[in-house]
């Protein structure tokens, strides 16, 4: 049987105001390297969750669409999710 393969679901931003990145990635290390370079301020991964790569598209659909009343750039504090799984609570 093979191990379960994992990525995570992450919660990015340069500040506590937001606006926030929401996303998923293997790394979310490698991945704020990847965007850094593009953004005038010092980003920084306010969460992360580990979820089984087989459920994390569902899940990452879902938070979109809960938040998707925030615009395509959430204008919400990132110390306002306790979580990206906590969206749903």
């Amino acid at each position: 049987m093979s191990e379960p393969v994992f990525q995570y679901i992450y919660v990015m931003a340069s500040s506590t105001n937001g606006p926030v990145k929401i996303g998923r990635a293997g790394s979310p290390a490698k991945r704020l390297r990847d965007l850094q370079p593009g953004h005038p301020h010092r980003l920084r991964v306010w969460h992360a969750v580990k979820v089984p790569e087989d459920s994390i598209a569902s899940m990452e659909v879902g938070i979109h669409r809960k938040l998707a009343q925030h615009l395509c750039i959430y204008q919400i504090k990132p110390d306002q999710i306790a979580s990206p799984a906590g969206i749903f609570d």
